[in-house]
């Protein structure tokens, strides 16, 4: 069961009020046996939350807790990892390579000291340049896909001054994003990146489960977020834009050696359950949630291999913008098939450009710190 706390009172109010109106409008003959389920059990949630001094509640929801359990967990992520984990023992062995070459790790040890000095964005202004960057965009189904969805930008977006974390999230046919208190410039990225969310789910014309064995839950979205990096750049913010690309990129490098080591962790022997958990209590605490219940795939599923991919998707955003977003379109298409086969057949050939992303990456620090 996922615990909830500490939530915005106001917030929820909105939402029950919201939900318990569209219930009254809905043919409720349309929604299916889930549907209505999850319905009831949103609003009732929310009715709990409210009745609660200390507002802490236990729920479980298939949508908004769709927790797996450890063993359930470690089979699927063993699964999956059979899959993939040739192509990120290349992936890590170009990384590593290119970052030694390029000495990113010393870029990286050096920036992150640098004060950020970013540039004062009112939310509104942050609204203003993410509505503009995705307008910028040479695709009329994601802009005007966009377009509606930032319409309601009243409704569904939220900042926040204290260290909530930045999310997006789907009730029936209601979007949420939360925006949590990071800096002026991730203001911009975030909103950038789950917009993005938005956008995939209305393409594929469903919502994607984040448990799923569907490898670019996060691939849209981090394409649109890493664009936004570099229409940032232009504006003028190439410090704090390099910045958190390197950033990007260190994060991916550290979690695919993880990725690596998770895989060994299948030749162990435990005697139960709880000896199992400890051991990824003790090795991999930073994937855990914070009641250290179990572990999600974050960051080795969702974010690795789509990154992989994003490196390529890159190179040919560079020459041609129209085909690499009509390619990114068809790529979260993909569904239940051999997903390196189909994605060379599309002319993406994972670890191809690794060394090139480097290599540009770390002309641009030395440009914009250096100078």
């Amino acid at each position: 069961m996922r615990k909830y706390k500490n939530f915005n009172i106001p917030v929820i109010k909105k939402h029950l009020k919201a939900l318990e109106e569209f219930k009254s409008k809905i043919d409720i003959s349309k929604l299916s046996e889930y549907e209505l389920a999850f319905l009831e059990d949103i609003i009732n949630f929310y009715k709990d939350v409210l009745s609660q001094k200390e507002l802490t509640t236990y729920f479980d929801c298939p949508e908004e807790a769709n927790i797996l359990d450890l063993r359930d967990f470690n089979n699927k992520y063993l699964k999956l990892i059979d899959k993939y984990i040739p192509y990120y023992e290349t992936f890590n062995d170009r990384l590593y390579n290119a970052i030694e070459k390029y000495d990113l790790k010393n870029l990286y040890a050096e920036i992150i000291e640098y004060p950020e000095n970013d540039t004062a964005y009112t939310n509104k202004h942050a609204l203003s340049i993410t509505h503009d960057f995705y307008n910028s965009l040479p695709d009329k189904e994601i802009r005007d896909i966009f377009n509606k969805e930032f319409k309601k930008k009243a409704q569904n977006i939220r900042f926040k001054d204290d260290n909530s974390i930045t999310f997006y999230s789907k009730m029936i046919d209601y979007n949420f994003i939360t925006i949590g208190n990071g800096s002026n410039f991730e203001k911009i990225t975030s909103l950038s990146h789950e917009y993005g969310h938005i956008v995939n789910d209305r393409i594929l014309g469903e919502y994607i489960d984040y448990e799923s064995e569907y490898p670019f839950v996060e691939l849209f979205s981090m394409f649109m977020e890493t664009l936004s990096i570099d229409y940032l750049n232009e504006k003028n913010n190439m410090k704090r834009a390099t910045a958190v690309e390197l950033q990007q990129l260190m994060e991916i490098y550290d979690h695919s050696y993880n990725i690596l080591a998770l895989d060994d962790t299948r030749n162990l022997v435990f005697k139960n359950e709880d000896e199992l958990k400890e051991y990824y209590k003790k090795e991999f605490s930073e994937i855990f949630l914070e009641n250290n219940s179990t572990v999600t795939i974050d960051y080795y599923h969702n974010y690795t291999f789509p990154f992989m991919v994003i490196i390529e998707l890159l190179h040919e955003y560079n020459k041609d913008p129209e085909k690499a977003l009509y390619l990114l379109k068809e790529i979260i298409k993909l569904k239940d098939c051999d997903y390196i086969k189909e994605l060379n057949k599309k002319g993406i050939h994972i670890n191809t450009h690794i060394n090139n992303y480097v290599k540009q990456l770390t002309k641009k620090i030395n440009n914009s710190y250096h100078n």
